[in-house]
C-alpha cells in the first residue's frame, strides 16, 4: 500500500513538473520575440534590408528604410510542439500577412516559414524568413 501511495506522489510531481515546464516555454518566446530584427536577404545581391520590430503589446513595424515603414500587429500561439506568429492587419498590403511557424528562436537567431495565408489557405502560402537580431 505505501509503494501505491510512493508511486502516485510520484507521478503527480512529474506530471505537474511537466505542465509547469509547458507552460514556461511559452512565455519564453513572447519575450524572445520582442526587439528588432533584421532579415537576412536569402539573394546574393540583395535590393534592401528589412527591419522587423516585434513590441510587447503585440504591435509590430517593418521597416525598409527611413522613410517606409508599415505598421501591423502580431499575436503568438502554440499549437502541440510548434509555436507559431501570425501576422495581422499590415498597412499598404504588403505580402507578409499570414501565420508563420517558428522553426528556431534561439541565441539572436529567428526563422519563420509562413503556413497559412491571411484568409486562412495553405496553398501558396509558403514564405520563408530568417532573422539576426540588432
Amino acid at each position: 500500500m505505501k509503494n501505491l501511495r510512493t508511486y502516485r506522489i510520484l507521478f503527480f510531481s512529474l506530471f505537474l513538473s511537466f505542465i509547469l515546464f509547458i507552460i514556461g516555454c511559452g512565455k519564453k518566446y513572447e519575450v524572445e520575440i520582442v526587439g528588432n530584427w533584421e532579415e537576412t536577404p536569402m539573394t546574393d545581391k540583395p535590393v534592401n534590408t528589412r527591419v522587423w520590430t516585434f513590441y510587447d503589446d503585440n504591435s509590430m513595424k517593418i521597416e525598409e528604410t527611413a522613410d517606409t515603414v508599415y505598421k501591423a500587429e502580431y499575436s503568438l500561439e502554440k499549437k502541440f510542439n510548434f509555436h507559431f506568429v501570425t501576422i495581422s492587419n499590415l498597412e499598404r498590403g504588403l505580402l507578409f500577412n499570414g501565420k508563420y511557424r517558428i522553426d528556431e528562436l534561439k541565441d539572436g537567431i529567428l526563422k519563420l516559414q509562413r503556413v497559412e495565408l491571411e484568409n486562412g489557405e495553405s496553398d501558396g502560402a509558403y514564405l520563408r524568413k530568417e532573422f539576426i537580431k540588432l
